[in-house]
């Protein structure tokens, strides 16, 4: 929680700093026509991809982020799993990767490029990604690998899926595990919903 704390703080440092250029520097950037460094981060992150993406780059740049956001959680909650604060890093630094990669499928490849990353990582798709990182490398102990899938899912022990859809519908529920049919037939429409956004916008 510490460093959740520092990394707002640090935005909010950060934020106002950028925000305090002096009143003289401000007449002087509209005198000159030169850009104000506002504008310019502005346009930096929020500009629209220009010309229109491709279906085939959108669906490119979605499934990217979905594998290296998977590919992330394997390996870092692997690494952190055993140590109470490393699982706090990792989690704020899963939350900031999450970020970025929506970022950039946003100005890359267009808004519904990123809705359907989020869409498929909100329904658990990410998640069933990292199972099939743990099958295909099974790399040995202390690493999940093959068998997690099984001894997880598909014995309906999956307790840590309260934040998709079907946790919520359960109240949020941390102790209750989540049948794993019921999590693959909501990744599936989640994969569905994500697919039908990034061909349909």
């Amino acid at each position: 929680m510490k460093v959740l704390l520092a990394a707002v703080l640090f935005i909010l440092i950060s934020s106002h700093v950028a925000n305090s250029q002096s009143l003289n520097e401000r007449y002087r950037l509209q005198l000159s026509g030169e850009p104000s460094f506002g504008a310019r981060l502005e346009d930096a992150l929020f500009k629209q991809p220009e010309p229109e993406a491709t279906v085939g780059k959108k669906l490119g740049y979605t499934a990217g982020a979905v594998v290296l956001f998977a590919a992330y959680d394997y390996v870092g909650f692997n690494l952190a799993k055993h140590d109470e604060n490393w699982l706090e890093v990792y989690r704020v630094s899963q939350v900031v990767l999450q970020g970025a990669l929506a970022w950039v499928l946003n100005r890359e490849a267009g808004w519904s490029s990123a809705a359907a990353f989020g869409a498929i990582w909100w329904t658990f798709g990410c998640d069933l990604l990292y199972y099939a990182f743990a099958e295909l490398l099974d790399p040995g102990e202390p690493w999940q690998g093959a068998g997690a899938f099984s001894e997880s899912v598909l014995a309906d022990r999956v307790t840590w899926a309260y934040w998709t859809p079907l946790g919520i519908a359960r109240g949020y529920d941390r102790e209750e595990p989540i049948e794993g049919s019921a999590l693959l037939t909501q990744a599936a429409i989640g994969l569905v919903a994500g697919v039908t956004l990034t061909v349909a916008f």
